[in-house]
C-alpha cells in the first residue's frame, strides 16, 4: 500500500499541476470579450501538451497493472516454507538452482509483473532469513553480499535484481530500469537469493561461490 500512495503522488500531482496551470491560463484571457478583434489562441501550448503526453502514458500503464493485481492472488511469502528463505511477497514462482554443497541454496524467484505489489523492489521483501541479523554487507562480482549471524551459525546472503535478462544490485537503478521498461509492456523481473552457511571463514566462501557463479 505505502508503494501505491508513493506512485500516486509522482503520477498524479505533477499531472494535475500541468492541468491547472493550463486551466488558469484560459482564465486569464477573455475568450468572451475581444475588443482589439484579435483571435484568441485557446490551445494549450506545445511544452505543455508535450509534459502532458507521457504523464498519461505513465499513469495507463499503473492503471493496468492494478486492474490486473485485482484479479491475482497473493503468493505466501517463504517465510511460512519450512527452511532457510527469504521473506519474499508476490512472487508468481520460484526456481531452485543446483549447488555442489546440499547445505548451499540458490533460488530465483520470478515475477510476472501481474500484481502491481509482484516485484523484487517490494519494501517489504527481506534477504535476510527468520532470526539473521547483519553483520557487514558487501557488493563484489554484481551481487550483494551479506554476511549475517543467528543464534545457530552464520552465513553468507548474496543477492541481485533481474529484468530483460540485465541484473543489478542498486536498488534504485533496477527500480528506473523497471520503471522505463513497464513503458514497452516488459513486467517480467526475477531476484536471485543464495544461502551459504559459513562457521569460520565466509571470506573464502564467498570466493569459491563467485569463481564459479559470476
Amino acid at each position: 500500500m505505502e508503494d501505491h500512495n508513493a506512485f500516486g503522488w509522482y503520477i498524479y500531482i505533477p499531472f494535475m499541476i500541468l492541468l491547472f496551470k493550463w486551466g488558469n491560463s484560459l482564465i486569464d484571457t477573455d475568450i468572451f470579450k475581444n475588443e482589439s478583434d484579435v483571435m484568441v489562441n485557446t490551445k494549450p501550448k506545445l511544452s505543455v501538451v508535450l509534459l502532458l503526453i507521457p504523464v498519461l502514458i505513465i499513469s495507463s500503464t499503473s492503471i493496468k497493472s492494478f486492474l490486473n493485481s485485482t484479479g491475482s492472488i497473493q503468493t505466501v511469502n517463504s517465510e511460512q516454507v519450512e527452511g532457510i528463505y527469504p521473506d519474499v511477497w508476490f512472487y508468481s514462482g520460484v526456481i531452485k538452482q543446483p549447488l555442489d554443497n546440499p547445505n548451499n541454496i540458490y533460488q530465483i524467484y520470478h515475477f510476472n509483473g501481474s500484481d502491481l505489489d509482484g516485484k523484487p523492489s517490494f519494501y517489504n521483501n527481506n534477504m535476510l532469513p527468520t532470526n539473521y541479523r547483519l553483520i557487514s554487507s558487501s557488493v563484489d562480482k554484481n551481487w550483494n553480499i551479506s554476511i549475517a549471524q543467528s543464534p545457530e551459525n552464520r552465513a553468507v546472503i548474496l543477492y541481485k535484481y533481474e529484468i530483460n535478462n540485465l541484473t543489478y544490485t542498486n536498488l534504485s537503478a533496477f527500480k528506473i530500469v523497471r520503471f522505463t521498461k513497464a513503458l514497452h509492456n516488459i513486467n517480467n523481473t526475477k531476484l536471485h537469493w543464495v544461502y551459504l552457511p559459513c562457521d569460520i571463514n565466509c571470506e573464502t566462501t564467498v570466493d569459491n561461490f563467485l569463481k564459479l557463479n559470476q
